[in-house]
């Protein structure tokens, strides 16, 4: 994981070597050993900034997400008594959740801007 960290979110990991454990990363080798910088690695906490990078979706709690549920559930309640809702109209749409944010922000990321132009006929 240490040498992914430092391939994909060297930024991060420093940060998060700072913050957590008070250590300068480019003191790895010196100060402290490779392997222990791996260790600490792998033990940082769930809200540190490297497992956000990687893991999006991250970003909220556990409560975050069960308060999320709670307020769409109820938002779809007071609906269902409105004569949309009687008719099945204009349901709610619950509110993006760092997960959807993250999966759109992946298809964006992955579009082959060059084929949309091909296919649009426009010059980038």
């Amino acid at each position: 994981m240490l040498a992914g960290f430092l391939v994909k979110h060297p930024c991060e990991l420093r940060a998060d070597f700072q913050r957590v454990y008070g250590l300068n990363l480019d003191d790895m080798g010196e100060s402290y050993t490779y392997r222990h910088a791996a260790d600490l690695a792998v033990m940082l906490p769930r809200d540190s900034l490297v497992f956000l990078a990687e893991h999006p979706e991250l970003e909220w709690s556990d409560r975050d997400y069960f308060l999320w549920s709670i307020e769409y559930s109820l938002r779809v309640l007071k609906w269902q008594n409105t004569k949309d809702g009687q008719k099945g109209n204009n349901q709610p749409r619950p509110i993006p959740t760092p997960a959807d944010t993250a999966r759109i922000r992946a298809k964006v990321d992955n579009t082959d801007l060059n084929y949309i132009a091909e296919q649009l006929g426009i010059d980038l």
